[in-house]
Formats: C-alpha cells, structure tokens, sequence
C-alpha cells in the first residue's frame, strides 16, 4: 500500500488515559494499531508472570501452571477427606501388594474424597486445554511472525511438531481427568460383599481385579508420559534457557519417564510372581520426587515467548515492566476485570448443566421427530379461495393458484439437530437453508433450531417488514438469544413496546441527519486517519495488519462509537469482554443467563465502560437525548453498546467487498468512482447500494394472525396465526422478477439512481428499486422527504415507530466515505487472494436490457460473480456472501 500524493497530517501523539478506559482522542485515533500478535522474550518463570495478563501479555505456561496447581489442591482435598473418612485405605489397598507402598492415587479413588476429585480434576483439564490453544497460537504467531520479518525460521515439521504434542497433551489430559475415577479401584473397602466361606458375619468386599487396577494405573501413566514429551518439545523449542529453570525442567522430565517405568514394571513382575521387583522405598521415593516436582513446577516452568494481545503496539522489556509497577494503580484502570473465585465456581457448575442441556436437547429432538413421522406439523392453512385481495380475512384471490407446500431440510420443527444443521450451512450455497433454487420455490416450511417458514423473494418478505410497528411489533434472529438481565442488550429491533420506542426516539436525536452533520464527517474523519496510517507502515508491518478483521469490524465500530460518544473505545476490551459473548449466548444449549461464568466479568467491564460514556466528549447530547425521551442512562448506555457493536457489525459484509473489488477495478473506472463529473458521485453510490444489496443476515418474526401472503412468482399460501417466518435478505435481493442478472454484482445497476419510491422494476427504464439493508429496512422507502427530518417533527418522520434502522439513509454514504479513503491509495491483497477475487471477476458481462434513457444495451463497468457457487456462506453475516478466500487476506 503505497503513501498517497497529499501527506496527512495530525497523526502523531500519544493515547490519553481516561478514568477506567482507554480513550482516544480524535485526532490519535489511528495511532491505536490494528495489529493482534507481538512477539515478546522473557526471562523469567511462569508463576512470576500472571500479574502481567492485565497488561495484555499472555503466557501459555502461567495456564499449565494453574492446570497443576489445581491438580496439586485436588490431591491435598482428597487426601485430607480420606484420612477422615477411610483412614483404612492408606494401611490396606491394591497398591501396597503390586508397590510396597500406598501409591499417590489411593487418597482419590473412595467416596466423598472421589466425588470432589471429579470436579478438582476437570478444572485442571479446562486449563490444560488452555494451555494447548495458546501454546498453538503462539507458534502461529512466532511462525508468522519470523517470515513476515525476515528472521531466521525453525524448520516448518518442528512447528508442526509443537501444534501436535500440543494436541496429544489435550488429549491425554482429558482421558485421565474424565476416566481415571470412572476405573477407580475400591481396594477392598467397597463394592460388593462376597462371603469367605465363614457366613454372613465374615463377608468382605471383592478385591480389585488386575485389569482394573491396570486401567485405573494407565491413565495415569499415559498422562505422566505425555506430559514428559510436552515439556521436552516445549523446552527445545524455547529459546531463552535459564541455567536454573533448565535443571530443573531436565530434572522433571527424567523424573516423567522414570515414575511410569518403575509402575510398568512392578506391575508385570507382580502379575507373575505375586511379588514386586523393586525396593518399596525406592518406589515410594520416585513417586513422591515426581508430586514434589509437579508442585515445584508452579514457579519453576520456563516459559517461551508471550503472546501480546493489544491495541497499542508496543515492545514490551523487562526495564519497562518494572518501572511500569511503580505506577500499577495507573496501569490497572486498564486492567480488563478479573474472574475471581466465583467464576471459577460458576465453572464448575457451568459445564456439566451445559452437557446435560445437550443431551436432553437431544433427548428432545428425537422424540419429536419420531412424532413427526406420524403426525406431522405444518404451518400451512388450507386456502379459502375468495375476492382478490382480502389478505386480512386470510382469503387467497380466485386467479392465482396456491403454491406447492414444500418441507425441508427436517421438515417443520425446531430442534437441536436442525440448529445444528442450519448453523452448518444457513445460506444459499449447495444444501443450504436458504436455497430457494435447489427447495424449489420461495416458501417452503423448514428447521433452523425452531420451526420456521422461509419466505426468500421480494414479494413474500413484504409481510415481513411492511406495516410493522416499533410500539408492537419484533423482529428477531435466529441462533442467538438474549435472556435474564441480558433483555436490556437486545438490538432494538428485537423489542416491541414502550421501551423499544423510546430507543428509537433516542437513536433518533443522535444519529446524524446527513453526510454533513459535524459529528458524522467526524466520525469518518477517524476512520479515514485509522485507513491512511496504513500507508505510513514499513511492507515488514503492514502484512501483520489484520485487514480481514479491521474491514469486518473494526472500521465500522470506531466510526460508530465516534458517531454516538465522540472518541473511541477500546477495541481489543470491547472483543474480550463484551462482544459478541457474553453479550450474545446461543439457542442451544439453554442454560441461565446467570450460570454463564464469563457475565460477571462482562457486568464489570460494562461498569467501565459507562464510566466512560458518562464523560465522553458528546455525554452531554447523549445525557439530553435519554432524559428528553425518558429512558435511564444505564438502558440508554446498553442501547449505545449495543448499537456501536452488534448493529455496527453489520456492514462488516459490504465493507469487506468493498475492500475485496476495488483492487480489481480499472484505473479509469476508479476515475469515475473518485470523480464523474457531477460532484454527486452517481457511479460510486450506485456502487455502494449494490454492495448492500449483497448483505443481509437472516431474521424471524412471529405471525400475529392467520395471513395470506403471495410470492413473485404468483403462488398464494395461507400461514396459521404464530408461524415463525425466515427471511434471508441477501436472497430476496437475488428476485429474478425484480433485480435482472440478480447472481452478478453491477457497478451501475443503480446509476444514476432510481426513484426512492420505486417498489419494482420498471419496464420502460429498466430501474430496478433500491435494495434493503440488514434485517429488510428498505432505503428507498424511509422518510417521505428526500433528507430525514428532526426528532420531533413527526409529521413528515413517516415511520417514526416502524421496526427498522435508524442509521440506513446513512448507509450508503459511510460506505461511499470509505471507498473515496480506499480510492486515494493504491493498494493490492497478497497473491492467494487476488488469485481468488479476480478469477470472480466477469470481464464481459451480458449488457443491461435498457439503461434509463430507453437505449439498449449499456456495458457495465464491473461485474463480480455473486452466484451461490461461488461465494462464501455463513452463520456470520459479515462473513457471507464474500469471496471464497481460505486464508485472511492481506496487504
């Protein structure tokens, strides 16, 4: 990405601290780096290193150092409650034949000490996975790291290795904590009793049989194994070796090897001789130096390089980091909260109510689909064939004739098994749920995790989104779901009554009237600088810049939180703590929203973060705009949260396209899109409204009544009053009746633009009508006057309570802001993704019908192939309807 003609300036300085947030000026808003994974070497052990995570530095050893100090606590619990509560076991048990001694598992494997074990040991397996998924991204990050860089590389198979002992280790520590006590032996003090041949009052408990004892041994064993084998591939792989962590590690590994040898090796001796090999005290000792090695391990385990997950790029030194803690209470403003003891509880408890969830989901969708094979559910009504036109008494016009009742993909009911398979291919692609091609027709009953009905052209969807009232009326989306305290969360179009109306009317006060609103070429004016820093990075930088996730997110959330609060957010704590979990949990499995352990930590970041919007540059409009429509600071602050994320994800579709064409746009076509002669910028907008026409995530609404409903094609259904219907937008928008050619993105196919009242296409011009965004706002059709009015001037406002967005006459114009900031730089994506994006590229699409002069066959500047096949789909909606790229793009 090369640096423009004209320098930019105002970019230097550094971040100013706010109370409890880190805030951005204005006018350093760019300086906040894009960047996601630094590299930083250290020299010290783990345990030293956990207070160093509020600082955004993340080591994956500090993880398995909590892994053993659970296990170590485990151990110590259950000891303690077997000396109270089988003292016998230590004097008496299946060990002290095949060992000599009593063998470190003997104080685990009787109840109550075995029930508290089970939970002690699935925490220690939850850290240990911890430890796995972040040793594997930091040898992605190192890797990725060196090659962008020019540094000297390990060979690629020991990277390969290291992901792979990673994964063994995961493995093997989930075997042992989850089987090890289902093969517990009773040591002859439980299970059942057999007599010995003296009666009754001589009946003992049966011995442990060997295979069990072998079992219950053997997942320990294996475990202590792989262990060694982690810790060995780990410390050749670590670059800063200590003369005293390197003993110690060297130490430990012999000690991993030589423990499970000694067991093996008795254990054969005993099963044929009924004598063990070697001294008790010996065994005994190797066993008891590996427990006070896994103790030892706590503050002792070198650790490799950190994982740096910032917004600020920075070098992290030890120098720096010790002169940093004389100013820990500055630092700790920016501390993201931490867990505490009640959401490790929370864990605990969280975990297994979310199995037995799925299993009784599963229970659930069986039997339901087993009743459905006898007695199947429809949502479809019988017609009752009268004048044309009564829609309201249900009746379906004599000249049409009802479409065909289609059942897919499981047929009309909601289960797991369907939310699986909808979170697998939702979209239009081969199989997907919003196939409307390979299902048949437009209205077809289907499975998405509840029943639903999908309604998939222009026609049918009307009744989705026309006539619909704020005051009454909500939309929702399947997949996610809000429940508890979470309510206040909800996006506004999920609401229906008083409270959703005064949303509105607060969003309505803020958002901008126009492109020419001060606040608005604010907001872009952070953007832009966020974009032209791009150009001021070394090539060695700017391929780490992560520009998949900036264009999906990042872009459009700094412009939103200018927009509404006038300086920007964190955005690495907005990711980690609030957006999308735990904001968002899912259909399935249900669980209480308080059981979700990571809610405490996002009700503490939410804490911080209206400290922030109480004093943000615009908290006094955004105080006066609650107060006038009567809503309380904390409901108004969930709105804006909720708005500046979720919402603003949303363009993330059309955002990343724009990134993803224009590359491939010809210098004189992005001469027009700079600049076509009438200061209007007609192509480029045309541009920007195709690009919406091509982004639409999926919603749902419940049928208040019985309603008929008629599709582009002109087949009528008759749905039951509480039909959940589906609309996928991006698919309504690919009407053949309405949109020509609709399976190719055209640069002009809104050039110049259509009337905004135009509601199909026009024989006579070939206009086709503007598209909708998002959940089926359609932009033509906002405001009755061409510029939205004020908040109070409800006359002319002609949806002021309808169920749509706020910000969609400002759509297009972010979007034409973005392209004229992309257009100003030459810029290209590595080989792969240019390799893919331009083989979508239509080089000699077939010519309009008419352009709006009534002439024949106008040429189309761009073309990009948008057919089913050839884009990407997904449950995400800023991921579909991209281009097929496998790895992230980049600069």
């Amino acid at each position: 990405m090369r640096r423009p003609s004209n320098k930019v300036s105002g970019e230097n300085g550094d971040p100013r601290v706010a109370k409890v947030m880190r805030v951005l000026e204005e006018s350093n808003v760019d300086d906040v780096s894009p960047f996601d994974r630094l590299i930083e070497k250290n020299k010290a052990s783990a345990g030293s290193y956990r207070k160093l995570e509020h600082r955004g530095v993340v080591y994956p050893e500090v993880h398995l150092s909590r892994a053993i100090q659970a296990l170590i606590y485990t151990l110590v619990a259950a000891y303690i409650l077997s000396f109270i509560f089988n003292p016998d076991v230590f004097s008496g048990n299946s060990f002290i034949e095949r060992l000599g001694y009593s063998n470190i598992c003997v104080g685990l494997d009787l109840p109550p000490a075995r029930q508290v074990s089970v939970v002690g040991l699935q925490i220690f397996c939850y850290f240990n996975i911890q430890y796995a998924v972040t040793d594997i991204q930091r040898s992605v990050a190192v890797w990725r790291s060196n090659q962008a860089h020019g540094r000297a590389n390990r060979p690629v198979w020991r990277y390969r290795l290291s992901v792979g002992v990673d994964l063994l280790y995961v493995a093997s520590s989930v075997a042992f904590s989850s089987l090890v006590l289902v093969y517990a032996p009773s040591h002859g003090l439980a299970g059942p009793e057999v007599e010995d041949g003296h009666g009754a009052a001589h009946a003992h408990h049966r011995p442990d049989s060997n295979l069990l004892v072998w079992t219950h041994t053997g997942l320990f064993i294996q475990f202590i194994y792989c262990l060694g084998i982690m810790l060995a591939v780990n410390y050749w792989d670590n670059p800063v070796k200590q003369i005293g962590a390197s003993r110690f590690i060297l130490f430990y590994i012999a000690v991993c090897i030589a423990f499970p040898a000694m067991l093996m090796v008795n254990y054969v001796v005993w099963g044929e001789t009924g004598e063990y090999l070697t001294p008790f005290w010996f065994n005994a000792v190797l066993d008891w130096t590996w427990v006070f090695c896994t103790a030892g391990a706590l503050n002792n385990l070198p650790t490799g390089e950190a994982l740096v997950s910032t917004t600020k790029v920075r070098i992290i030194d030890h120098a720096a980091l010790a002169a940093a803690d004389k100013d820990q209470d500055a630092e700790e403003e920016l501390a993201a909260p931490a867990g505490g003891p009640l959401t490790s509880l929370l864990w605990v408890v969280f975990l297994p109510v979310v199995l037995l969830s799925i299993l009784a989901h599963v229970a659930s969708g069986v039997l339901k689909r087993l009743v459905n094979v006898f007695v199947r559910a429809s949502p479809f009504l019988e017609p009752r064939l009268g004048p044309a036109g009564d829609a309201e008494s249900g009746n379906v016009a004599e000249s049409r004739t009802p479409g065909v009742r289609r059942f897919v993909g499981g047929g009309y009911l909601g289960d797991l098994f369907g939310f699986v398979g909808f979170l697998a291919n939702p979209g239009m692609g081969k199989g997907g749920r919003s196939n409307r091609w390979e299902a048949g027709g437009a209205v077809y009953a289907t499975n998405v995790g509840v029943p639903v009905v999908m309604l998939n052209d222009l026609t049918a969807s009307r009744v989705y989104v026309e006539g619909i009232d704020n005051a009454t009326d909500a939309h929702d989306v399947p997949v996610f779901a809000y429940s508890g305290d979470q309510y206040a969360a909800r996006a506004n179009f999920m609401r229906a009554g008083d409270h959703a109306v005064k949303v509105r009317q607060f969003f309505a006060r803020l958002v901008p009237a126009d492109s020419s609103d001060p606040k608005w070429k604010a907001a872009m004016d952070a953007v832009a600088r966020r974009v032209r820093k791009w150009a001021t990075y070394d090539r060695e930088d700017l391929v780490l810049v992560d520009v998949h996730e900036e264009f999906r997110v990042n872009l459009m959330w700094i412009f939103a939180t200018h927009m509404f609060l006038g300086a920007s957010i964190d955005l690495s704590f907005l990711a980690d703590n609030v957006f999308p979990m735990p904001q968002l949990s899912f259909q399935y499995p249900w669980f209480p929203a308080w059981l979700n352990p990571a809610r405490a930590r996002m009700n503490k970041a939410k804490g911080a973060i209206w400290t922030f919007m109480r004093h943000c540059p615009y908290a006094a409009d955004v105080k006066a705009a609650y107060e006038a429509v009567g809503l309380t600071d904390v409901h108004a602050f969930e709105a804006l949260l909720t708005a500046c994320t979720f919402n603003a994800s949303g363009m993330g579709n059309s955002a990343l396209n724009l990134m993803y064409y224009l590359p491939q746009c010809g210098a004189s076509l992005k001469s027009q899109l700079k600049s076509d002669g009438d200061g209007n910028h007609a192509l480029l907008e045309s541009f920007c409204y195709e690009l919406l026409r091509n982004n639409g995530p999926m919603g749902i609404f419940k049928l208040k009544r019985d309603t008929a409903l008629r599709t582009s094609a002109g087949e009528h259904y008759l749905l039951k009053s509480g039909t959940i219907v589906c609309v996928n937008n991006t698919v309504t928008q690919r009407d053949e009746t309405v949109y020509e050619d609709p399976h190719t993105f055209r640069a002009d196919r809104f050039y110049p633009l259509p009337p905004k009242t135009l509601a199909a296409r026009d024989p006579a011009t070939g206009a086709e009508p503007l598209p909708s965004m998002a959940f089926a706002c359609q932009l033509g059709k906002m405001f009755a006057a061409e510029t939205p009015p004020g908040p109070d001037d409800k006359d002319s406002y002609d949806d002021a309570k309808q169920h749509n967005c706020v910000f969609k006459h400002l759509a297009v114009h972010y979007l034409k802001g973005l392209a004229l900031v992309l257009l100003e730089h030459d810029y290209g994506l590595d080989a792969d993704t240019t390799a893919v994006v331009a083989a979508g590229v239509k080089k000699d699409p077939a010519p309009k019908m008419k352009d709006f002069k009534g002439a024949e066959g106008r040429k189309c500047p761009f073309a990009f192939d948008i057919s089913p096949g050839a884009i990407r789909g997904g449950v995400d909606p800023s991921f579909d309807n991209t281009p097929k790229v496998d790895a992230p793009p980049r600069m």
